[in-house]
């Protein structure tokens, strides 16, 4: 299913938030912050302007290994400049040239909905001399900021998403039933060292079909008093909505009702398994939901939601299929987050603009790995 990245409208105007935007139009300014290894711009603009006639404009920020530019190239485009002291970044820096050169040459020859993905590279330059050091520069086209207030509710940010965002998440995982039926399952899943202490045989995946249904019915249950001389610790939290509260109350109350009658029954475990599901649940909506590498288990830190959970957002529907195309073709996608997806301003089209920790290596690998097992 191909689906352009113009869906994310809809994501917005369906909403009451009074600071969505769609452009950032920075005012102009200066160059500034000089590149690693470099002690001053003004030697990185002679050598652009000398050599390549190309004007530097203005410093637009910076990755683990390298710093951006706006720049104007010589017919006049405004265009991106990544630079990467080679000395520094090592065999990063060989990996950078080696993975832009791959989209250089073959961006044409991909399938429209794959190459609309990726940037435009204009021009890669080896082994720039500044200050003793050799860089590598890279130019690429200019992109401007993705929308947050949609990005944030699916990619990874480094715990830097706006309030908006994730709100907005969390309110459209708790009203899709499969949604919540994985994250129950995923929760409960945690508490089974303690639930198996009242009931060895315990099945946590039948006793999360009890809440859901329920829950997704608007049934609100009160947690029950027996449990309430356990620390509930985030689960009480008055930053948590009142809807996941309400989940918390459906899972604690199903959790008491089947063990009450028990001979021996103690409510402590339960209210630690509360504790313990309570903390998971927020880890599972706060956390991003396309993974930061590409086909990483949902288990992974670099992992994503369960596949329930990323079809509640259709909106990055159209970029998995590009990685996972780019995937089959050996140049697998990998350092997947919100700093390095941009917006494309001519068409609001998302944009993966790093692309400097994909890998072509593996394929060998796994064709390796499946001999061995057959």
């Amino acid at each position: 299913m191909r689906l352009l990245f113009e869906n994310w409208r809809k994501f917005i105007t369906e909403q009451d938030d009074p600071n969505a935007t769609v452009r950032f139009d920075p005012e102009p300014g200066p160059p500034m912050e000089a590149p690693w290894g470099a002690s001053s711009v003004a030697e990185l603009n002679k050598w652009l302007k000398e050599n390549e006639n190309i004007t530097l404009l203005r410093y637009l920020g910076k990755g683990a290994y390298g710093k951006v530019y706006e720049v104007a190239m010589p017919d006049g485009r405004r265009s991106a400049m990544k630079i990467v002291n080679k000395r520094m970044g090592g065999a990063q820096a060989d990996r950078e040239a080696a993975n832009y050169e791959w989209i250089q040459e073959n961006k044409d020859s991909l399938p429209e909905e794959v190459a609309e993905y990726l940037p435009d590279i204009y021009h890669i330059i080896n082994d720039v001399p500044l200050e003793g050091d050799y860089h590598l520069l890279i130019f690429m086209e200019y992109m401007e900021p993705a929308p947050t207030e949609v990005t944030h509710q699916f990619l990874a940010t480094g715990g830097r998403g706006q309030v908006y965002a994730t709100k907005q998440k969390e309110a459209r995982l708790l009203k899709d039933a499969n949604a919540v039926s994985s994250m129950v399952k995923d929760v409960m899943s945690r508490a089974q060292p303690y639930l198996s202490q009242i009931d060895s045989n315990i099945d946590t995946s039948s006793l999360a079909t009890r809440v859901t249904g329920p829950f997704l019915r608007g049934l609100n249950v009160s947690y029950p008093e027996e449990m309430k001389r356990i620390d509930y610790m985030a689960y009480e939290s008055d930053d948590i909505s009142d809807e996941r509260r309400r989940l918390l109350n459906s899972i604690a109350r199903v959790l008491h009702d089947t063990f009450k009658d028990y001979e021996g029954y103690d409510s402590w475990y339960v209210g630690m398994g509360m504790q313990e599901m309570a903390e998971y649940l927020n880890i599972l909506i706060a956390r991003q939901v396309m993974p930061i590498r590409h086909r990483e288990p949902s288990q992974s830190v670099l992992g994503g939601g369960s596949e329930e959970v990323q079809e509640v957002f259709p909106e990055m529907e159209g970029l998995t299929a590009a990685m996972e195309y780019l995937y089959g073709q050996n140049f697998e996608p990998s350092d997947i987050h919100g700093g390095n997806i941009m917006m494309r301003p001519t068409t609001g089209h998302l944009v993966i603009t790093d692309v400097g920790h994909f890998t072509s290596h593996r394929k060998a690998e796994r064709e390796a790995q499946e001999t061995m097992d057959v």
